[in-house]
């Protein structure tokens, strides 16, 4: 089995905190994943997780493999390996916040979540030319 420790530091390095804009709901998911070319690693990190799917797929003729989280699982997956993080703590920190509220729907709650998905994509931009170009939109 895998160590919270591990698992975070694959995270820092393969993994993502994903803003999904669902536009058919107006509303904002989080999801994580991990992408790796060794399918016993992300095999290894969904057992760890003990939930999530395990996809891949091919890209310049190459087979990537990936593991996905959303929702409240996204969330007590981050919520293991945060202390460990390093790179993605401050994404793991807002994602988490956005969990906590994402249920409720108050307009002072409505802004706040917006304000930690636009927190969110800043910080990915920090390390991501696609995040910044969305930023910029």
């Amino acid at each position: 089995m895998l160590t919270p420790q591990y698992v975070a530091g694959f995270f820092d390095a393969d993994g993502s905190v994903i803003v999904v804009f669902r536009g058919d709901r107006g509303t904002f998911k989080i999801a994580v994943d991990v992408t790796n070319r060794h399918r016993e690693v992300v095999e290894g990190i969904k057992e760890f997780a003990g939930y999530g799917n395990v996809m891949s797929t091919t890209r310049d003729g190459r087979e990537y493999v990936f593991w996905r989280a959303a929702y409240q699982q996204a969330a007590k997956f981050l919520e293991r390996i945060e202390p460990y993080l390093v790179v993605k703590r401050r994404r793991a920190q807002l994602a988490l916040e956005f969990a906590k509220i994402s249920s409720q729907k108050s307009p002072a709650i409505m802004a706040r979540k917006r304000e930690l998905v636009e927190a969110l994509i800043a910080e990915t931009a920090k390390y991501n030319t696609k995040a910044a170009e969305r930023l910029q939109r």
